[in-house]
């Protein structure tokens, strides 16, 4: 059957070797990208009590029907009447089980022990009910804007900001690395509330406090979708990020986010600099008996933040008064004109500043001071969008290519990356060979000008 703008709807089972099977009710999994789920949650809003029983059901028939044992996972596609179809059965416990034990009170990686040590389940069915409401998002290091296009490279900040109900199991950490050899899912972040609303509220804050530095995630993406008014109003379906957030995959253009993250990346680095001082660390920088410019940092952005130290950790930044409440690298606490207080994540690395913000993040390179001349990249080069195997190579030198045509393909993530010339042309060298592993911004096929 073909149905159009279908949910995609599961039942968690459990089943022990004395012929009981229970189902511990649906998890809602319409929201995908690429047939891979972004966000899952429990209870789902389009099952009445009738039809979770007439799934449930259906979902147990099928396990005793084969004498299934152990936790398992029975999934349904269903169309906007109601109707269901079985699309097919996981024989193992899934990404998204935890929305499952907060609203259910179970522990299901006990559960699967405890039966397989051949003890009988300890409940039945009608023992089981759902408490509250549970939201899980899948952090993913990729990039939305660019076809979810994953990404890889150093975690410079892995910070998540404490709110109640909220768990995240992480497969990343500072200091570490999200590899191209893996799925680009970095971690799990799930929210438990007394119903939808409150765990999603609670799951927006945990993402806006959220700091991942280093590589591109979803995080600010994963936030907008939650306040979608439609997601708002449950009104899901599987083809729902594509009909309803095409033109939200990027990060919005925010002047205030800007500027917090460039003062808070100044104050930052000023703060630094003078904790490296040991000389007269208690004058005020810049300081001159007679009249003085304000200090500056300008940014390649074009940001430019002109402050003066007041003294009292009180600073003059673009004729507003700030105050630095705290500073506990990378972590800065900032009290705006408005009497705000603004909590700041600066790193430094690789020569950049990375910001993270209430407001989402930045990426800030400092202009320097006096520039020195740099190399122009090459010109008509196709470079490696991220690390990665050349699995094909399907032009030569020489050889004359039409616009779109496919020059190779790239493999990294599970995922295959294909290179197209954007326009009619000769290739003047193919730098790569297939099997060769390549880097980041390494030059795959340069054209003739």
């Amino acid at each position: 059957k073909y149905l159009e703008r279908p949910l995609h709807l599961e039942i968690q089972l459990l089943g022990d070797e004395h012929g009981a099977v229970v189902h511990l009710f649906e998890r809602e999994c319409s929201i995908q990208r690429r047939h891979q789920k972004v966000v899952e949650e429990t209870p789902s809003m389009a099952l009445t009590p009738e039809s979770r029983a007439k799934m449930g059901a259906a979902a147990v028939e099928v396990a005793k029907a084969i004498g299934y044992t152990n936790a398992g996972t029975v999934e349904f596609i269903m169309d906007s009447e109601g109707r269901f179809y079985f699309s097919e059965m996981n024989t193992r416990l899934q990404v998204e089980h935890r929305v499952t034990e907060l609203v259910v009170g179970v522990d299901l990686v006990e559960l699967q022990l405890r039966i397989a040590r051949g003890e009988p389940l300890p409940f039945k069915q009608e023992d089981l009910r759902q408490r509250g409401h549970a939201v899980q998002v899948r952090l993913y290091a990729e990039d939305p804007a660019n076809g979810f296009m994953p990404s890889v490279g150093p975690v410079h900040d892995f910070h998540v900001h404490p709110v109640g109900g909220l768990l995240v199991d992480s497969g990343v950490e500072t200091g570490g690395e999200v590899s191209m050899h893996y799925d680009p899912m970095a971690a799990k972040l799930i929210a438990w509330g007394e119903d939808r609303a409150d765990s999603s509220s609670r799951m927006v804050r945990a993402l806006q406090g959220l700091s991942v530095q280093g590589v591109t995630t979803n995080r600010g993406f994963l936030a907008r979708l939650l306040r979608h008014p439609d997601y708002v109003a449950g009104k899901l379906h599987t083809a729902f990020i594509e009909e309803k957030l095409g033109d939200a995959l990027a990060e919005p253009v925010d002047a205030e986010r800007t500027t917090l993250c460039a003062i808070g990346a100044t104050l930052a680095q000023h703060l630094a600099r003078r904790e490296e001082d040991p000389y007269l660390p208690g004058v005020i920088t810049g300081f001159r008996n007679n009249r003085f410019m304000d200090q500056f940092a300008e940014y390649t952005s074009g940001t430019r933040v002109e402050y003066r130290a007041l003294g009292d950790q009180k600073f003059l930044i673009n004729g507003a008064q700030w105050q630095v409440l705290s500073w506990d690298a990378p972590a800065l606490t900032l009290v705006s004109p408005e009497g705000l207080r603004q909590h700041v994540r600066v790193v430094a690395a690789d020569g950049k500043l990375f910001v993270h913000s209430r407001l989402g993040g930045e990426v800030l390179v400092e202009k320097p001071r006096f520039p020195a001349p740099v190399d122009a990249a090459v010109k008509g080069g196709f470079m490696a969008p991220m690390p990665g195997k050349v699995v094909k190579v399907l032009v030569k030198d020489g050889e004359a290519v039409k616009s779109g045509q496919t020059l190779l393909v790239l493999e990294a993530m599970k995922m295959e990356q294909t290179t197209r010339s954007p326009a009619d042309g000769v290739v003047k060298k193919v730098m790569v060979r297939e099997g060769d592993q390549v880097t980041a911004g390494q030059i795959l096929v340069v054209m003739e000008e």
